[in-house]
């Protein structure tokens, strides 16, 4: 009967309903359950962004200590030292060589000094506090690292520099790994047209950008990350 079809419906949406009933109420506990759950990992993710904003800090912390152990340092690449010879050779050669100032037998400091002095730049030895080489792969002539006792005669050598163009020897400040990549990556902005230049003074990085009136703008580069954001803004 047309009735009774009718009311088989009605129970049928009313069990249907019924169920629904139950599955929404399941849901509810099981959100009740998982909501401590993904606070916590909210709380979780907010410490960890602090420890880790914590890391970078102490990262560049004692990047900085370490720059600043090197700040009266620069690094001469293209100058070629010779190993002292032993005392034997030394003798036995004394008398064809006294006469002849560079003697073959000079320390690293002696011989980056009379190089350097060749090459119209003047460095005092009373001013330097160390100097030796550096360990370098392959055929290329060492490194050779000077710190001085003085960081304005350090400032003095950079400044001459500018005699060495074309004589395929380099002066270059001593920078930490860090912050040798910001400056390397610098360089490579300024190859590629995105900034107006950029240098290094007492080991900081420096970089001139254009604004929108087309004035030079210097400013000091103290993470990758800036550099980043410079390239994302082109």
């Amino acid at each position: 009967m047309p009735g009774g079809k009718r009311a088989d419906e009605i129970e049928e949406i009313k069990s249907s309903l019924k169920k629904l009933s139950g599955m929404v109420a399941e849901l509810l506990e099981m959100k009740k359950s998982i909501e401590p759950l993904l606070q916590e990992i909210q709380q979780l993710k907010k410490e960890t962004q602090e420890k880790d904003r914590h890391i970078v800090a102490l990262e560049q912390k004692v990047d900085d200590l370490e720059q600043n152990l090197r700040i009266n340092d620069v690094i001469v690449t293209g100058i070629k030292i010779k190993p002292r010879r032993g005392p034997l050779r030394a003798a036995a050669s004394t008398s064809t060589e006294d006469s002849d100032q560079h003697s073959g037998n000079e320390t690293v400091e002696q011989q980056v000094t009379l190089q350097l002095r060749d090459l119209g730049l003047t460095v005092d030895p009373a001013h330097i506090q160390m100097c030796f080489s550096l360990p370098t792969g392959g055929t290329r002539p060492p490194a050779v690292l000077i710190r001085f006792a003085d960081r304005k005669k350090k400032i003095a050598l950079l400044r001459d520099r500018h005699k060495l163009r074309g004589k395929h020897v380099y002066i270059n400040e001593n920078l930490t790994k860090r912050n040798a990549d910001i400056a390397k990556k610098a360089r490579l902005m300024r190859k590629n047209g995105l900034i107006e230049s950029t240098w290094t003074k007492d080991c900081r990085i420096f970089i001139q950008t254009k604004d929108n009136s087309g004035q030079l703008k210097t400013r000091i580069v103290k993470g990758a990350e800036e550099l980043a954001a410079l390239e994302r803004q082109q």
